[in-house]
């Protein structure tokens, strides 16, 4: 090891002797090209540090005004099982599902110690594994760095012959800095190797004023994300509620203003949070599946899907690919959408990979254009969102509002648009008021007078809610009301199997035969195609029985 040392300090001088004859640049850089030559095993014996520095070298983002801190938090959710350490291994104890949170916020210069790249690299391989880096550990964890960056089409012998350089580039955030004085909103940002792949737009977040919390994505039952299951969704929504509960300790978080964003299925995790969750304010899909058929279908059977509690703006970022349309984006009605469209980007170019394509080129691929300039200006549109939803900042509004490129932002580079918030439905309580006031005309009203502008100004649930309060309460002896209640549902929602059985219910009821056989047959014609997510096989196969016998029996 004392030659190495020596060698090291030789080449330093050779180096600062060097760069005193050509333009300066970040310090870090020295300490980068000192070690290029080094193989990953002599730098993984022990943890990187790197020298402290104001900003990432491979960053032109604008700073904001406050220092990085980072920590890491290794807990446990004893409400659910631990996880394996890989695929078909068994769990590695009883004491709950393993949630490791890494945690980027506003703190004050000059407190915490110095990280680099290579540190955050080394932390991905605690998503399951609490056990201590040690150097087998973290070289495994470059391992896997490389293998998942060569998984998305990346050059794998340019990313080994660049690590050296890349795992000892200084990071701006700071192990333990202390805290700046405030309260700041939360961001949620869970990915699939935190920290070493969503870094950078943390670090960018956290110096203007957010708190940037992530965990990595992982399955129900092993640590593989489920992509094919509604129950992946949920997985995800629960993590993310650890997490904000986790936080809510910590003085200097503001989890009552709560961001959440996501890459990839990670977006769909984050909207699923939003539907559950009412603080969650604001939600980025950073190219993420919710833009797709499949991901929406998915999100379509989770038990708590409902349109009617996406309110929170929505910023939605996309690059080109077969099964991305922002137009489906139009189901969410009731939220403010920002769609921005980057023509010559990818979808996991919005992860630290577009800016390190500086450093590593072909880092996961053919960059599908300047992957720099695009990342910057999606981190750049993230901040603006977050300052206009969470802050009610006007000029990042007003920004975000703007036609047209915004002023530095090279000429193509990226399209806006915005999509504004229909009225918000009454909610289930507001119903019942309006109910209890005017009875079911009053209802009748209301949609008489929104259709025009919301073809379902009442979400499909409200029926089967109002119906069964109006049931079981005894306000609607004769059934009357429910009828109502049932000819406007079918009205709204004319391809729901369920509107037509409770109409044909309804209409037996009053005894109108004729109707109550026309629902009845409607219904069963619906029931094999309609996607309901309520309409399980039980469901079907009780609907299908009933409506079968009541036309046997006329």
């Amino acid at each position: 090891m004392r030659s190495v040392k020596r060698q090291l300090v030789a080449r330093a001088n050779a180096l600062r002797r060097r760069n005193q004859q050509t333009k300066p640049g970040p310090r870090c850089v020295y300490r980068s090209l000192l070690l290029s030559s080094l193989p990953v095993a002599v730098l993984m014996l022990a943890p990187t540090r790197a020298a402290a520095q104001d900003v990432s070298p491979w960053t032109r983002l604008e700073r904001g005004a406050h220092a990085i801190g980072f920590r890491e938090l290794l807990l446990r959710d004893p409400s659910r099982p631990s996880l394996p350490l890989h695929e078909g291994a068994p769990p590695i104890d009883a004491h709950g599902r393993q949630m490791q949170i890494v945690v980027w916020y506003p703190a004050i210069a000059g407190t915490g110690d110095a990280l680099a790249y290579g540190d955050y690299v080394a932390r991905s391989a605690q998503a399951v594994d609490f056990s201590p880096l040690d150097a087998s550990r973290r070289r495994a964890a470059v391992d896997d760095y490389v293998a998942r960056a060569a998984g998305l089409g990346g050059d794998t012998i340019a990313l080994r012959a660049a690590l050296p350089r890349l795992l000892a580039t200084a990071v701006s955030g700071r192990l333990g800095a202390r805290a700046a004085t405030g309260r700041f909103p939360l961001v949620l940002f869970p990915d699939w190797r935190v920290p070493s792949v969503n870094s950078v737009l943390a670090e960018y977040l956290a110096s203007h004023g957010y708190v940037v919390a992530s965990t990595t994505t992982k399955g129900t039952y092993d640590p593989q994300v489920e992509y094919w299951s509604p129950r992946g969704l949920e997985t995800m929504a629960a993590d993310l509620r650890f997490v904000i509960a986790a936080l809510d300790t910590i003085a200097f978080v503001d989890t009552r203003r709560i961001g959440a964003m996501g890459v990839g299925i990670a977006a769909s995790g984050a909207l699923a949070l939003q539907m559950r969750t009412p603080a969650v304010a604001a939600m980025v899909s950073l190219e993420g599946g919710i833009t797709t058929e499949g991901e929406m279908g998915l999100m379509t059977r989770t038990p708590f899907f409902e349109v009617a509690n996406v309110r929170g703006p929505m910023l939605a970022i996309t690059a080109p690919h077969p099964s991305v349309d922002p137009a489906r984006l139009d189901l969410y009605r009731y939220a403010t959408r920002y769609l921005v469209h980057f023509p010559r980007m990818g979808e996991f170019w919005f992860l630290d990979y577009g800016l390190l394509e500086g450093i590593v080129p072909r880092i996961i691929g053919q960059p599908p254009g300047d992957t720099e300039a695009g990342f910057e200006w999606g981190a750049r549109f993230v901040r603006r969102f977050l300052d206009s939803a969470l802050r009610d900042d006007a000029d990042a509004r007003a920004w975000l509002g703007m036609s047209g490129n915004r002023a530095g932002a090279p000429p193509g580079l990226f399209t806006v648009t915005t999509k504004p918030a229909a009225t918000p439905p009454p909610t289930v309580t507001e119903l019942k008021d309006l109910l209890r006031r005017e009875g079911s005309t009053g209802l009748v009203r209301l949609v008489d007078e929104r259709i025009a502008a919301d073809s379902q100004p009442i979400p499909p649930e409200h029926f089967v809610e109002m119906s069964a309060w109006l049931a079981n309460s005894g306000r609607d002896a004769t059934g009357a009301d429910r009828h109502v209640l049932a000819r406007l549902r079918v009205r709204l929602y004319p391809g729901s199997a369920r509107a037509h059985f409770s109409l044909a219910g309804t209409a037996n009821r009053a005894g109108e035969r004729a109707l109550a056989r026309t629902h009845f047959t409607e219904a069963l014609r619906l029931l094999a195609t309609d996607p309901d997510p309520y309409l399980d096989s039980g469901t079907r196969l009780r609907i299908h029985q009933q409506a079968s016998a009541a036309l046997r029996n006329p």
